[in-house]
């Protein structure tokens, strides 16, 4: 893995900053909080470039998510979907140039005529990516891993503790698994660009674009096919957190837009809050306990809903 002095070096001879800058210390580069290893470059701290290397569940599972995410890079950035790739650095190291606005969890501070016109904006966006052809070469999106008969690895090394025990407990309860189990064969079947991982931090608005603003979908190492249905019960989750009011608003744009999933049924918000409700347990932290018990009441709810 390429440490913050190479990657400095590296955008250096990219001209990214200058040689001068890097002297001076003008140029930065600073990790950031994510799953994976990535990095910020900056000067003057302006942001002028990410770079993603694997991080340790990358690694643990399998995923090659360097060459996963200059795949989807190459393709989507021709359609604005994604920031530009940079060709930068080697085998080890994805870099992009930055998505212009802020993530989306900022969007709870802003104006409200602004945030709708960009929710609407989200919707259209998700809708194009999820009716975008599909040419050449695209790999598949791994199903959540709810839908997966085991663990992922990284999983796996997790430190056990009650919070993730709760979590494993109400997934394999036969309810829940039979909400689920027609969503497993569904996955395989659909053959549709999707981001794989919508979040809060992985969309980003530019509210000061004009005519209208933009969104930008960052942090592709998910994507590829899959189902669109995953896309958009994650992306109203995340407005779920931000801008609850702004979720129909959100709706109807995918709908108007043609998006194929307008409306996933139980089955697709269970696995979502039971992905969240992991999500929440993992780091052991009582901080998260309360959202912990939340999401795992939905699961209970949506499945003994559908029996009922």
């Amino acid at each position: 893995m390429t440490g913050t002095p190479g990657i400095l070096v590296e955008a250096v001879r990219c001209g990214l900053v200058s040689a001068d800058d890097a002297v001076a210390g003008m140029a930065t580069v600073a990790p950031m909080p994510r799953s994976n290893s990535v990095h910020r470059v900056a000067r003057e701290d302006v942001p002028v470039a990410y770079v993603k290397q694997p991080g340790p569940a990358s690694l643990l599972d399998g995923d090659d998510t360097v060459a996963v995410e200059r795949r989807l890079l190459s393709l989507l950035s021709q359609e604005r979907f994604t920031p530009p790739p940079l060709h930068c650095g080697g085998p080890e190291a994805v870099w992009t140039r930055v998505a212009t606005g802020v993530e989306l969890f900022q969007l709870g501070g802003a104006p409200d005529a602004g945030c709708s016109a960009a929710v609407a904006v989200f919707g259209r966006r998700l809708a194009a990516l999820h009716l975008l052809p599909v040419q050449g070469d695209v790999p598949a999106a791994r199903a959540p891993w709810p839908l997966l008969d085991d663990l992922l690895p990284s999983m796996e090394t997790d430190t056990p503790h009650a919070g993730l025990e709760l979590v494993l407990d109400a997934t394999y309860e036969p309810p829940v698994r039979a909400l689920l189990a027609p969503l497993r064969g569904q996955w395989g079947r659909q053959r549709r660009w999707i981001h794989g991982d919508v979040s809060v931090h992985n969309v980003v608005v530019d509210l000061g674009a004009w005519p209208a603003p933009t969104v930008t979908f960052v942090d592709l190492e998910s994507g590829g096919l899959g189902h669109p249905a995953w896309d958009v019960v994650s992306a109203v989750a995340a407005l779920d957190q931000v801008r609850p009011d702004l979720v129909p608003t959100f709706r109807t744009a995918y709908a108007r837009a043609g998006g194929p999933e307008p409306d996933p049924g139980p089955a697709w918000q269970c696995v979502r809050a039971l992905v969240t409700a992991w999500q929440c347990a993992a780091p052991g932290d009582e901080h998260y306990r309360g959202r912990l018990e939340e999401q795992l009441e939905r699961v209970h709810a949506l499945a003994e809903g559908v029996r009922s």
